[in-house]
């Protein structure tokens, strides 16, 4: 909900307190009177929730979230944003030009890919940013900001980077605490050394939904899906989104400041992790008269879930992984004793250790393991070197067996070429 007012929520509250919760927060003005969120009680569990500035001018405008939990699933978390971007025909821009959502978008974008970083984000081609001309001899040089009643925007390129560094420091640190934050039940939990499962719950999101009036219709979509990788329900199903701004209840309104009809209100997630799968523009009236001066956008929505075969090989390759690296840890050993060199390739987060008990004058000969060199697979397991005289005995014997298949019959036979042999037969 946008633009609300204390007598606007203790009225929604009458209608759907057995049903659905919201933010209560009494610290924090622009909860109450700016913008909230509604969820079903039946459904979720709030784990936190805050509000961002992102630099809106605004008094009360934030990015507002609450990050929710599952309550069938204890282990699916997800983070729900709401934000109302300035209006077109706001003070600010008409006086000045220059609108301000561009950088408000790209600076949401910053708080998307810092609450769920593992989303992939598309590499994008940075196009140089335009340096104006110094003012020529004799004239004024570009104004730094522009006053309008208690809001300063700022129209100089440099003071606006600076300025703009300085809130992506804030907003990405302010996204890091949404991702990690485990809500006051399980900080009180662990605090009073109660159950430290409970306390340790998965908080990293499942995924992000963000919905908002963007009062754009282009540098919003632009930022988000660019920068963080997101899409709006409607692209995701390849349908065309209806206007949503004005409703005839209130066109006149719209039409004495110049505006025209606009797409204005969106929902975007991140289509890895959530998807649309209904997404429609609700037009319904009351006696002819509209709620209010938007079209509600309504989604159903829902998590991205690997399929069962994928889950299935994800699981049989790390219980074979996990095998290997057990089984070549023990053989290292017993390889050490026939006289074997081998290199035990640690994980990149240990040290690299060699261990050899050759002489320099057996070191000469084939049965060295510098015939075939030790190599780390991706995951950091061990590979244990097979000496290469070794395979060519066992693939001269065994010509139609694999490569892979002579190895791992050498190390299951401890370097035993005829006992190989005999597997492989």
């Amino acid at each position: 909900m946008q633009e609300v007012r204390p007598d606007i929520l203790t009225l929604f509250d009458s209608a759907l307190s057995s049903s659905h919760a919201r933010v209560i927060e009494n610290k924090e003005r622009p909860w109450n009177y700016e913008g909230n969120i509604y969820w079903n009680r039946y459904l979720y569990e709030e784990i936190a929730h805050g509000c961002v500035d992102i630099g809106l001018v605004e008094a009360d405008r934030r990015l507002f979230w609450v990050k929710l939990r599952a309550l069938n699933a204890p282990h699916r978390v997800i983070v729900v944003c709401n934000v109302h971007l300035t209006w077109e025909g706001s003070a600010v821009e008409l006086v000045t030009g220059f609108s301000p959502r561009v950088v408000l978008s790209q600076r949401i974008a910053t708080f998307l890919k810092a609450v769920d970083p593992s989303s992939p984000v598309p590499t994008r081609k940075e196009v140089p940013y335009p340096t104006p001309a110094p003012p020529a001899a004799g004239t004024q040089p570009n104004v730094l900001s522009t006053s309008i009643g208690s809001s300063t925007v700022i129209t100089d390129t440099k003071q606006q980077r600076a300025t703009n560094d300085a809130f992506d420091v804030a907003i990405a640190a302010a996204g890091k605490d949404c991702a990690l934050t485990r809500g006051p039940a399980a900080e009180a939990a662990a605090a009073g050394g109660g159950d430290p499962e409970a306390a340790n719950k998965s908080v990293e999101p499942d995924g992000v939904v963000l919905c908002g009036d963007f009062n754009d219709r282009f540098h919003h979509r632009r930022a988000i899906r660019c920068d963080a990788g997101y899409s709006d329900v409607c692209s995701q199903l390849h349908i065309p989104q209806r206007t949503t701004w004005p409703t005839p209840s209130f066109r006149h309104d719209e039409d004495d400041h110049g505006g025209s009809d606009n797409v204005a209100d969106w929902i975007f997630t991140h289509p890895t992790k959530i998807r649309a799968v209904t997404a429609q523009v609700v037009d319904i009236a009351l006696d002819g008269v509209f709620p209010s001066d938007h079209y509600p956008l309504h989604a159903t929505l829902q998590p991205v879930v690997p399929s069962i075969a994928a889950v299935l090989e994800q699981r049989a390759a790390a219980e074979e992984a996990a095998e290997f690296k057990l089984a070549a840890q023990s053989l290292a050993a017993q390889a050490l004793s026939k006289g074997v060199t081998v290199t035990v390739n640690a994980p990149p987060a240990t040290t690299t250790t060699a261990a050899t008990t050759k002489s320099s004058a057996a070191a000469s000969t084939p049965n060295t393991a510098t015939a075939a060199p030790a190599s780390q697979t991706s995951s950091g397991f061990i590979s244990i070197p097979i000496p290469a005289s070794l395979i060519a005995k066992v693939k001269a014997a065994c010509p139609l067996r694999p490569d892979a298949a002579i190895r791992n019959a050498l190390i299951d036979a401890n370097f035993d070429a005829s006992s190989a042999i005999r597997a492989l037969s």
